[in-house]
């Protein structure tokens, strides 16, 4: 564990560790995401008493007798609704310079787990470098220069609930949009089933049968005929069927 100095830590900023996504690194490609926020969070811990320490680039990866200079602290590890913040704490010299540009991002050094390939998962923070030359796009970007913690909590509880209600809003267009299909359909059934009908009721067969005269008077009709014309039943039967069927 680190000892920092005495100096008052009493400047505070949300800044942005980390956006999700897949970032390049020498080992392979550095995954972001729920999995990695859920575990930084769990092993940062909520005590101040066991701070994250802030450097001005990355001297504890170089071995040296003296300890490096602390420049700032984590004091909380937050989930935004796009990434990974950061409550971090200046002295005030410090806070000036990042606020005012001199160290525009943060470059976390932390441990990684093995997933697969050459993918790996960031599950533990150990530090952050202050720099200018950032690997990860928007790593480091102030998000709130307020100092209460609470107005922190609530601004990242608030951004959650925009994106759980633009997911929602979303999730309602996408049922919408199903039941307009839904009803489409159903339109286009009806529609066909109708015209089914129609064909049905102006078919040929229907206006034939219309016309088809009823067996007994067809034999009425040829027994008519024969008496009056004297000709065969047989043949009156056969000339009165053909004009009336």
């Amino acid at each position: 564990m680190w000892k920092a100095k005495k100096m008052k830590f009493d400047k505070e900023l949300l800044q942005v560790l980390c956006p999700f996504g897949e970032w390049e690194h020498p080992k392979g490609m550095q995954v972001v995401d729920e999995e990695s926020a859920r575990r930084m969070r769990r092993s940062a811990g909520w005590s101040a008493m066991s701070p994250i320490p802030i450097y001005i680039g990355h001297p504890d990866d170089i071995p040296s007798k003296r300890k490096p200079k602390v420049v700032g602290k984590i004091k909380r590890i937050c989930r935004s609704h796009d990434g990974i913040a950061v409550v971090a704490q200046y002295p005030k010299e410090i806070y000036k310079d990042v606020i005012s540009g001199k160290f525009s991002a943060m470059s976390p050094r932390w441990q990684m787990e093995h997933i697969e390939g050459e993918k790996y998962r960031p599950v533990k923070l150990i530090s952050v470098g202050l720099t200018n030359n950032p690997n990860i796009a928007d790593s480091g970007k102030i998000l709130s220069m307020r100092t209460n913690s609470t107005l922190f909590e609530t601004a990242i509880f608030e951004s959650r609930k925009i994106a759980q209600r633009i997911s929602q809003l979303g999730n309602s267009i996408s049922q919408i949009t199903s039941k307009t299909e839904s009803l489409k359909k159903q339109l286009n059934a009806e529609r066909l089933s109708n015209r089914l009908k129609e064909r049905e009721s102006s078919s040929p067969s229907k206006n034939i049968s219309e016309r088809k005269m009823n067996v007994s008077k067809l034999v009425d009709a040829a027994r008519n005929r024969s008496r009056m014309l004297g000709e065969p039943y047989t043949k009156s039967f056969s000339i009165v069927k053909k004009q009336n069927i």
